[in-house]
């Protein structure tokens, strides 16, 4: 255990059982754990608990037990435990530790948002959502979950924990084009009840026709950023979709055609409007973007980081030879995760310094079916893919740490 203010009295307890402590130094304490305790995959919660003179117990903090795991290139460890469970999307409330997952109309278990436990690895609940629930966004606060239900040409809300639902809001449809679905889906930054939708067509080349709409609960404000085509927006793109800082400021990137947009858009309460279009920006389609708040910049999966002030590049990831990479950028870390599918029916995980972009480590997990989807961060040491092969994959350890 690394930390701070430790005393040479402190106990290290594992789910709330003590363990012996060897003292080390006031940042280090090494304990042993019982066999028994690590047999079944799933996770533990360590705590350090000093005399009440010194501090007391401190907050927990997640330890990963996993079926599969080894070393990394870097020296680190890790664990990795695969769920058998299809899903469109996942997120992570921090909250109530538990991820949402949206799950197709291909399973049994589908048309549903499905709650996975990464304590058991078991889905404990599951809650109807619409035909084809699609893209899902959490809100800051873990007070609410938005679906775009695809079926409906929608977007669902439910209230957390209980999942029960709450409004729903149309997309609408295009004069010619037919019915809109989320492409992406966002809430804002400190606002749980206002998100973002770029709106999409089905079966349609491009996708991106619809523009961006904001809504306050169920009420869209009138000013939409329009999408592609005639009596839109020009030939705007907007494919995925992120956030600022806070609610006044989105950002946006096409990934259908060879443009490779950045946006940068102005919110107010009237809605939503272009403020500033920056070509070549990125290099690859279906290419997602991410905005991490202690950066304040923009990472693509696909390498690229971007100023959102200026749209200037900042530096680029070195991915060569990576099939589809997914990212997630953690700047409480100093690092960058890139996930992708390697041969045979393995993935890659790597680590980047997010300060000079240099490689730091990569882990590579067996068995994983299908291409990974969407990379998420979670707990102080984990992460988190869905595959399209029908897999949840967590992933433990100090290689993410």
């Amino acid at each position: 255990m690394t930390g701070t203010q430790f005393d040479p009295a402190a106990v290290v307890h594992f789910n709330g059982s003590p363990l012996a402590t060897t003292f080390v130094s006031s940042t280090q304490l090494q304990a042993a754990i019982p066999a028994s305790d690590i047999f079944t995959p799933g996770t533990a919660i360590i705590t350090v608990a000093n005399p009440p003179a010194t501090g007391g117990s401190a907050g927990g903090s997640i330890f990963f037990i996993g079926a599969n795991g080894g070393i990394s290139s870097a020296g680190t460890s890790f664990a990795a435990q695969i769920v058998n469970q299809a899903s469109k999307d996942i997120v992570f409330d921090p909250f109530d530790q538990l991820f949402y997952l949206s799950v197709p109309n291909t399973t049994s278990s589908g048309n549903t948002i499905a709650v996975l436990d990464p304590s058991t690895t078991q889905i404990v609940g599951a809650q109807y959502a619409g035909s084809n629930p699609n893209v899902i966004s959490i809100s800051d606060d873990g007070q609410f979950l938005y679906a775009g239900i695809d079926g409906s040409s929608s977007v669902q809300r439910f209230t957390l924990p209980s999942l029960a639902t709450d409004v729903r809001y149309p997309l609408g449809a295009g004069p010619i084009v037919g019915p809109y679905f989320a492409l992406d889906l966002r809430v804002a930054p400190g606002a749980p009840r206002t998100t973002a939708v770029t709106s999409g067509v089905f079966n349609t080349s491009p996708a991106a026709i619809g523009g961006i709409s904001i809504f306050d609960d169920a009420a869209l404000r009138p000013t939409i950023a329009h999408g592609f085509g005639p009596g839109g927006g020009g030939s705007v793109l907007y494919d995925s979709l992120q956030w600022g800082s806070d609610a006044t400021t989105l950002y946006a990137t096409n990934n259908e055609s060879t443009a490779f947009d950045f946006y940068a858009l102005s919110v107010n309460s009237t809605g939503v409007i272009l403020t500033n279009d920056y070509p070549n920006a990125f290099s690859s389609f279906g290419n997602r973007i991410h905005f991490d708040g202690g950066t304040k910049l923009i990472y693509s999966d696909d390498g690229h980081v971007v100023n959102p002030s200026t749209g200037a590049s900042v530096g680029t990831f070195l991915l060569t030879g990576l099939p589809a990479p997914i990212m997630v950028p953690d700047s409480n870390l100093n690092v960058g995760f890139f996930a992708a599918k390697t041969a045979g029916s393995s993935v890659a995980i790597y680590s980047f310094n997010l300060s000079t972009f240099a490689p730091v480590g990569s882990i590579i997990i067996p068995n994983v079916a299908g291409t990974p989807l969407r990379l998420i961060r979670w707990g102080q040491s984990s992460l988190a893919f869905n595959t399209d092969a029908g897999q949840i994959v967590l992933v433990g350890g100090n290689f993410v740490h």
